[in-house]
């Protein structure tokens, strides 16, 4: 008797799990939907989809004690400011850099490039 009530049991299960994965299916495809909905909605004025980007966040530097960094060894909070201080104008000069490598690219290249014609480039006289 037993185990014909836990077939039964297993066929009431698996009817149930079947039942919720076909809701789970209708929700995910509603929701699908809606999204292209929301897509279409968008503003495509300069008519380039809009899209939302997630903007990550940079961790600070952890600087831990006792350690010599850039010629400062860090004891307390006054050190560590000047380490910071030092590693942000580190980090500028970088940016700094490059922002100007490209120009000077562009520098190379027109240094580089030839007259039109011969005439041009020679000195006559």
């Amino acid at each position: 008797m037993s185990k014909k009530n836990n077939k039964h049991t297993r066929q009431r299960h698996l009817e149930a799990a079947k039942e919720r994965e076909k809701e789970a299916l209708l929700k995910r495809q509603d929701k699908l939907q809606k999204r292209k909905a929301d897509d279409s909605k968008k503003d495509t004025s300069l008519g380039v989809k809009a899209t939302a980007t997630k903007k990550t966040k940079k961790k600070a530097i952890r600087i831990k004690k006792n350690v010599v960094i850039r010629g400062i060894k860090v004891r307390d909070a006054e050190s560590k400011k000047k380490v910071k201080e030092v590693l942000a104008a580190e980090e500028a000069m970088r940016e700094m850099m490059v922002d100007e490598a490209p120009a000077a690219k562009k520098e190379k290249k027109a240094k580089k490039a030839k007259p039109a014609c011969k005439a041009d480039g020679m000195v006559l006289g």
